[in-house]
């Protein structure tokens, strides 16, 4: 009885890993976006996160989620080939004053899902940007 149920084990352990490597897989070239500290208020920043479905079937994001209503995610809705590449597209409504630090949670048909995305950065007024991008240039003399 014992031989038995190990050989079941063994088997039922192959067929896990047999179905994990014919699985969709889903590969970030990054994770975290940084948008910097002069981000300007009451202009919206985006940023891209791009992804590749490294698995052997196809890929389908079933949901992306922020974690707040100020983060608003697109993506994919069709099924991502394997070794096709998709984007997930963020955009951070920059109204409110200070610094920021959102995630995204991406679930899909991956064997590990879901997964984090994250933004961050800091929004100062608009009139602050604006002024220290416009610093005089430099003078030279002539010798």
């Amino acid at each position: 009885m014992k031989a038995f149920s190990s050989s079941i084990l063994v088997t039922i352990g192959l067929m896990a890993m047999s179905f994990s490597t014919l699985a969709p897989g889903l590969k970030f070239e990054k994770t975290l976006h940084n948008f910097g500290d002069k981000v300007k208020q009451h202009q919206p920043v985006s940023c891209e996160f791009k992804f590749t479905n490294d698995g052997a079937e196809p890929l389908l994001i079933t949901n992306v989620k922020p974690s707040c209503g100020c983060t608003t995610p697109e993506w994919p809705k069709e099924p991502i080939m394997p070794g096709q590449s998709g984007v997930i597209k963020a955009e951070y409504n920059a109204e409110k004053l200070g610094a920021f630090h959102k995630t995204i949670e991406v679930t899909s048909n991956a064997t590990e899902t879901p997964l984090s995305l994250t933004i961050k950065g800091s929004v100062i007024e608009a009139s602050l940007v604006d002024t220290e991008d416009k610093k005089p240039p430099k003078l030279e003399l002539n010798k």
